[in-house]
């Protein structure tokens, strides 16, 4: 419209307000609604046309509530917190977690906490950190008051390697100790005068690597309840004192030295570990209350007495690694009552088992590689009732069976490679019965049996290749009746069979080869009634059948140069002495045939040259002594045929130069002598005056023609018989 600025000219008309156009509400000012807390909006209504609000209405939202997550509850340990079952929302932080604070260690009487496993000795034991920063020493005790200590190997994330000295002095509460395999130091006098030790592990034996003896941990200051036990090192040796309390000992690793153990007599059980390969010299010798103990399979030697005197030792395993068993080993093991040796065996060593009463049983495995049993192996094994003898054993040495007095039976593996058993290997093993050498035995050593006296049966192998029976072999072998000697034997020593008073019968094997019988070979041996010496015998000991007092005859092999001393004295059955033909014996020796009560007749072969003093001295049945042609005697010694009261007659051979004195004293009957000479050649004998019987007995000389003049003389017949002219 217009209007005028002069005047009140306008063209202006009204129109009439057109009214408000409500818009959509709108929804404004949200407040959203929490878990817990309400929320609302307002909805607002303007106009379309103009904005204007025309309207407001405010609206509630209703609390949403929680949304819950359940978590499950945690039980408090030693040393972390726990929590009971609770639930928390996922838009808030509502929630119903409980804390349960942890409950700390509940150590037993071991020092393991019954909760959770842990060692008391983390939190009570002193440590230190050693000057390399590597690793954590052992200060001392500490707080630490249980029975059991396992020292843990390992301490704030670094290993446990030291123990200082006197760390456990006079520690009297505890009873068992376990060191573990991180410790690689252990000073001197660690547990000294931990006095109710019972049992402990460690790793190793003695102080460090140089492997002082077990004592040196103890240290050698003396306290109530520590034994004083002396060891070893290196050549010198110091007092340790070791609780009498303690009876068991594990080592983890190390070895086992020259007299680790040695004289730890309280102990009853160690256990050694699979590091081992040997065990040294005395490892455990002394150790006389020791019961049991394992040898892992990496040993392959037992040392010089390793175990000896271990007298409560019931028991042992040897492991198939073994190649050596030392000399004393095991002896003196008393209450030891069985033994299996390896196969991988190869040799025992002197006394390895000797004074083992107890042992009952010994066994070897097959295919055992044994090459020798050393002497004294089983010396007074005197409940050892059989024993076999693998094949492989060349050498049984000395002693190796010395009074096993139990032993019945000893038998050899079949192809038996044994060629010597040495000097009283068997003696006083008096209730052997048998045995057979096998064939491959070339010698029998001095006193093998010896005192055997309940053997009966002694055989050979067929193919024997025996050549010497040794002194004393059979001596006191008072059950033997019979034996048989191989044909390979060439020499049987001396006493080799005295004592045998059952024994009846001795032959030799067809081509015997025998050269020597000794000394006093067959004395005493009372039920002998007949033995064929071998012709090829070529000496004959003195005293050889001494007191054979049943034996009836005797032929003496053509090589024998001497009948020496007292070879048949007191023979007392003896009725027949021959001599083989062709005969070489040169002397008759002192006592030869001294005693022979019964011997009626014999004829000197020709060879003789001389007759002993005492040769037939109280043979008071021997009535006729003869000469073989060409007799080459020289000489009859003193007391040669005193006492042969009965002789009647005896022919003197022409070579005779002398006879001594009293050789024919107390020959009461003596009426005839038969010279095979001329009265000179008689007039030079060397007579001694003492022989009254001789010279007053009638006195022939030797004449092949009837002579011419007078006097007393003699010849022999074609028969051979003497004659008188």
């Amino acid at each position: 419209y217009d209007t005028c600025n002069r005047c009140d000219y306008t063209t202006y008309v009204e129109q009439p307000a057109l009214g408000h156009t409500p818009s959509e509400a709108i929804e404004v000012n949200r407040v959203e609604a929490t878990c817990t807390v309400s929320g609302h909006h307002d909805l607002v209504v303007y106009c379309s046309v103009c904005g204007e609000e025309l309207s407001k209405e405010t609206k509630t939202i209703e609390a949403l509530g929680h949304d819950l997550v359940h978590h499950d509850g945690k039980s408090p340990t030693c040393i972390e917190i726990g929590y009971n079952e609770y639930d928390t929302c996922n838009r808030c932080d509502y929630t119903t977690y409980v804390e349960q604070p942890a409950l700390e260690h509940n150590y037993d009487e071991n020092a393991k906490c019954v909760d959770c496993g842990a060692n008391a000795a983390l939190e009570k034991l002193y440590y230190s950190l050693n000057s390399a920063g590597t690793g954590y020493k052992v200060e001392s005790i500490g707080t630490y008051n249980y029975s059991f200590l396992e020292i843990p190997s390992e301490y704030n994330g670094l290993p446990v390697v030291e123990i200082k000295e006197n760390s456990f002095k006079n520690a009297t509460f505890l009873t068992g100790i376990l060191v573990p395999s991180s410790i690689t130091k252990i000073d001197s006098g660690v547990f000294s005068g931990c006095s109710s030790l019972e049992s402990m592990t460690i790793p190793f034996v003695g102080a460090d690597t140089y492997q002082y003896p077990f004592g040196c941990i103890f240290g050698t200051s003396s306290y109530e309840g520590g034994v004083a036990t002396k060891q070893y090192y290196h050549g010198t040796y110091s007092i340790y004192y070791i609780p009498s309390t303690l009876k068991s000992v594990t080592v983890l690793g190390g070895y086992i030295n020259y007299g680790a153990f040695s004289g730890c007599s309280n102990l009853t059980s160690i256990t050694i570990p699979s590091s081992v390969t040997s065990i040294d010299s005395d490892a455990f010798s002394g150790c006389s209350s020791l019961t049991s103990i394992t040898i892992p399979a990496s040993v392959t030697s037992i040392g010089l007495a390793a175990f000896l005197g271990c007298s409560s030792l019931t028991s042992i395993t040897i492991p198939s690694s073994v190649t050596s068993i030392g000399s004393d080993a095991f002896s003196g093991c008393s209450s030891l009552t069985s033994i299996t040796i390896p196969a991988s065996v190869t040799s025992i060593g002197l006394a390895a088992f000797e004074y083992c009463s107890s042992l009952s049983s010994v066994t070897f495995e097959e295919e055992s590689q044994l090459a020798s049993i050393g002497k004294n192996s089983f010396k007074y094994c005197s409940s050892l009732t059989s024993i076999e003898i693998p094949s492989s054993v060349i050498k049984i040495n000395s002693h190796a069976f010395f009074n096993c007095s139990s032993l019945v039976s000893v038998t050899f593996e079949k192809e038996s490679k044994l060629t010597s058993i040495f000097i009283s290997a068997f003696e006083e093993c008096n209730a052997l019965t048998n045995i057979e050498i096998p064939s491959s035995v070339t010698s029998l050593g001095p006193s093998i049996f010896y005192n055997c006296s309940s053997l009966v049966t002694v055989a050979f192998e067929e193919g024997s290749q025996l050549t010497s029976i040794g002194s004393y072999v059979f001596f006191g072998c008072s059950s033997l009746t019979s034996i048989e000697i191989p044909s390979s034997v060439t020499s049987i020593g001396e006493y080799a069979f005295p004592g045998c008073n059952s024994l009846v019968t001795v032959t030799f094997e067809e081509r015997s080869q025998l050269a020597s019988l000794g000394p006093n070979v067959f004395s005493g041996c009372s039920s002998l009634t007949s033995i064929t010496i071998p012709s090829s015998v070529t000496s004959l000991g003195s005293n050889a059948f001494y007191n054979c007092n049943n034996l009836t005859s005797i032929e003496i092999p053509s090589l024998l140069t001497i009948i020496d001393s007292s070879t048949f004295y007191n023979c007392l059955s003896l009725v027949t002495v021959t001599f083989e033909e062709g005969s070489q014996l040169r002397n008759i020796g002192l006592c030869a045939f001294e005693g022979c009560s019964n011997l009626t007749s014999i004829e000197i072969p020709s060879s003789v040259t001389s007759i002993g003093t005492n040769a037939f001295r109280k043979c008071n049945s021997l009535d006729s002594v003869t000469f073989e042609e060409g007799s080459q005697l020289a000489s009859i010694g003193k007391y040669a045929f005193k006492e042969c009261n009965v002789l009647k007659s005896i022919v003197i051979p022409s070579s005779i130069t002398s006879i001594d004195l009293n050789a024919f004293d107390v020959c009461s009957n003596l009426t005839y002598v038969y010279y095979n000479g001329t009265y000179s050649d008689w007039s030079n004998i060397s007579i001694d005056s003492s022989n009254s019987y001789l010279m007053d007995a009638t006195r022939y000389y030797y004449s092949e023609s009837k002579p011419t003049t007078s006097g007393n003389y003699w010849y022999y017949d074609d028969e051979g018989d003497i004659k008188i002219w």
